[in-house]
Parts: C-alpha cells; sequence; structure tokens
C-alpha cells in the first residue's frame, strides 16, 4: 500500500507540474522561463489573487530556507527582491533555488510592500532591515516588526500607499490534524518549474469614515442645512505591532497621532434640479430612497481613509464608549442653518462641533467602517462595524436616531 500511494503521489506531482508550467507559458510567453540549469530548482511563486489584487503589490522580497544536511539547521537557498510596476504584476514571481531540503522541505518568508510610505519594518533594535542582504535567519525574519513611520512626512493621500503583507505562520487545523502548507513546501526533485502557492495576509488595518445628512430641503421657510466637515484626528495607541510574520496580538506601547482635513462642503438637499441653492457648490448627501439599501455609496460619502496598526487589545463598547487604549476618532464640523424671509437666504453663522469616537478592537486585515449620521438637531450619530478586509458588507446597522 506504501508503494502504491508514492506512486500515485509522484504521477500526481508530475501531471500538477506539467499544468504549472503549461500555465507560466500561458502567462508569461515562455520568453522570461527558460528551463533550470541540471541541479537547480525552479519555482513559480502564486500569490492568492482572491485576497488581494495585483495591483496592491509594489515590492516583494522572498527568503526560502532549508535544512539541507540534516543537522535541523536551516540556510538559505534562495532570494528574490523585486520593484513590481502597477501594470507589470501578474502576482507570479518566479525564483532558483541552489538546494532544498534534505526531507526535500523548503520555507518560505514573502514579505510585500517592504518599502511602505506609511509603515516600516524593523529589527528587535528598531532599526530599518536591509533587504539588501542575504544574512538574515529564520530567527531573525521571525522576530521583525511594523513600525509606524513619522506622521508628519507620510502622504494623506492612502490611495498613493503600498501596504505590508506576509504570509502568516502554518494554520492548525480545528480538528487538530496537519496544519495548512502556507510556508512549507515540498519540492520534488525534478527538472521544471514548480508552483509554490502563497497566501499573504496584510499586516495592517485600515479606518473608513462615511458621512451622510437627513436634512433636506423640502421648500417654503424650512430651514436648509449644509456642512463643512472639516478634519479628522486618529490617535492610535499602537505605534509598533508584534512580529509581521505571526498573527500574535501582542502590541507595543506608544502612541501616533494623524490629523487629515478636508476642504469640502456638503448640502444637504435633494436633487430635485435646484442647483447652487445654499452656499455650498462642492457636493451633496442625496436623499433616501425608500426600500433601498441604505448603508452605502448611494447615499453615504466616503471623507476619509487611513491604515492604522492593528489594536487588538482594547477597543469601544458597543455604545462607543471609551476605554484606557482604544483608538480615538476626533472628528470636527460645522454646520450651517439657514432660513427663508421674504424669499431671500439669511446667510447664517457657522456652528462648529467636535464628536469623539472610540473605534473598536482591529485585528490586522480589518476595515472599521464608521457611518456618521448628521441629523436635524445637528448632533451627530455614530455606528461602526468590523468587517474582515475583503468582505462583502450585506450587514445592516441599526438606523440613527
Amino acid at each position: 500500500m506504501t508503494n502504491y500511494n508514492h506512486i500515485l503521489h509522484k504521477a500526481m506531482t508530475l501531471l500538477l507540474t506539467a499544468a504549472a508550467a503549461l500555465s507560466l507559458c500561458l502567462l508569461t510567453g515562455c520568453n522570461r522561463v527558460d528551463l533550470p540549469e541540471t541541479g537547480k530548482y525552479n519555482v513559480s511563486v502564486q500569490l492568492d489573487t482572491k485576497t488581494i489584487d495585483p495591483s496592491e503589490v509594489g515590492s516583494i522580497v522572498i527568503y526560502a530556507f532549508a535544512d539541507t544536511d540534516g543537522s535541523g539547521n536551516e540556510k538559505l537557498v534562495g532570494y528574490l527582491n523585486e520593484k513590481v510596476s502597477d501594470t507589470d504584476t501578474d502576482g507570479i514571481f518566479n525564483m532558483t533555488l541552489w538546494s532544498r531540503g534534505e526531507d526535500g522541505y523548503v520555507d518560505f518568508y514573502v514579505l510585500l510592500n517592504y518599502d511602505s510610505r506609511g509603515f516600516k519594518i524593523c529589527d528587535t533594535n528598531g532599526e530599518d532591515v536591509n533587504f539588501n542582504t542575504q544574512t538574515y535567519s529564520p530567527h531573525d525574519i521571525q522576530r521583525w516588526t511594523v513600525l509606524r513611520r513619522n506622521p508628519d512626512n507620510v502622504p494623506s493621500d492612502v490611495s498613493t500607499w503600498k501596504v505590508p503583507m506576509s504570509n502568516l505562520e502554518e494554520k492548525t487545523q480545528p480538528t487538530g490534524g496537519s496544519p495548512e502548507p502556507n510556508r512549507r513546501f515540498y519540492l520534488e526533485d525534478i527538472k521544471g518549474w514548480q508552483v509554490i502557492p502563497i497566501e499573504v495576509t496584510r499586516a495592517v488595518s485600515k479606518v473608513e469614515v462615511w458621512f451622510w445628512s437627513n436634512d433636506h430641503l423640502t421648500g417654503g421657510n424650512q430651514p436648509y442645512y449644509y456642512y463643512s466637515i472639516t478634519s479628522q484626528t486618529i490617535t492610535d495607541p499602537i505605534a509598533e505591532t508584534a512580529n509581521i510574520f505571526s498573527n500574535d496580538a501582542r502590541n507595543s506601547a506608544g502612541t501616533a497621532t494623524t490629523i487629515i482635513t478636508n476642504t469640502k462642503r456638503y448640502d444637504a438637499h435633494s436633487t430635485d434640479g435646484r442647483t447652487n441653492v445654499g452656499l455650498s457648490y462642492d457636493e451633496y448627501f442625496p436623499q433616501y430612497v425608500e426600500n433601498t439599501y441604505f448603508y452605502s455609496s448611494d447615499y453615504f460619502k466616503l471623507i476619509w481613509e487611513q491604515y492604522i496598526l492593528p489594536n487588538t487589545l482594547f477597543g469601544g463598547d458597543e455604545l462607543g464608549q471609551g476605554s484606557t487604549g482604544c483608538t480615538e476618532l476626533l472628528v470636527k464640523y460645522e454646520y450651517y442653518k439657514q432660513e427663508r424671509s421674504q424669499f431671500q437666504w439669511i446667510w447664517p453663522t457657522p456652528s462648529k462641533r467636535s464628536t469623539r469616537v472610540y473605534l473598536p478592537k482591529s485585528p490586522r486585515n480589518t476595515k472599521i467602517i464608521v457611518w456618521c449620521g448628521l441629523g436635524k438637531d445637528v448632533d451627530s450619530s455614530f455606528n461602526y462595524l468590523v468587517v474582515e478586509w475583503d468582505e462583502t458588507m450585506n450587514i445592516e446597522v441599526p438606523e440613527f436616531d
């Protein structure tokens, strides 16, 4: 039976390898994937594009280690360091290993976007990791941390950012079975390309702040509102997070504060053909249409989005009340209330408000979505939810007061 299983395993491996080589030819045209030299192990590291988009990759470094002599000590057997343009990635990276483990296994450490504009990768001394060297051991890599860059020098437009990602430690099956292979892979002693499927996870979290107003001009002498949502300040109690190659929940102390401003003004009226009625000429909040999904871009406007380090230790409760160590969101806004008098609008004096929101726990690779409603009494109402970064949001949130 053992012989039969071994033969079946070898046959399946050859079939998979042939299929992988064919797919590589289709994807790359075969002009940059020449067959390897005798005795080399050529692998095609393929990122799991079901959870990330290839456009999120700006740089990649891969370290491959193996126990080549059975001593129990892993040595570097492969290294790749590439910058990736937005139009030149398909999530596939080819590299040659000069050896494999005595047992056939190789451990891959994959790190994306080590040169992120908002975060940097540091060693245990807090110094920047030098990704141009090949002197690191698995022990060194497993101790790297993610550090926030100086907020004063970080661009506020997060669309320009590429956030760090890595392949985490092996995950044990819920039944207690063998770990899922996300770092260690068996290499056949064959000449050809072998596919290494890697699932990466974002090492940070994200905050999105959406606004909507339910005050609309309905005619007559009824008041008319518009809002200037001026700034948000995120005070993050986590300035450094634990091992980038681990899902460890520990965080390091330190506080980082980021302020983002906004210059747009928002009318609170419906699209009934009356334009330039108030003081604002920028944008408006659409009026809600009955029996349609409320919490969406149809009504809410994304005012800010910001990447933060994951905070898995603390968080506000369901009422939004604070606790020590919360990530805090301070929103400042102004509102103007106009009324008609003898067919003329009375120019208002702006009223300034600010509201502090205590955000809930945010593990890595999650997104906090804050829904902000500005009501008729001009008090703000905040609801929030935490979802997996890639999760489709179809969760009903309670209506605003």
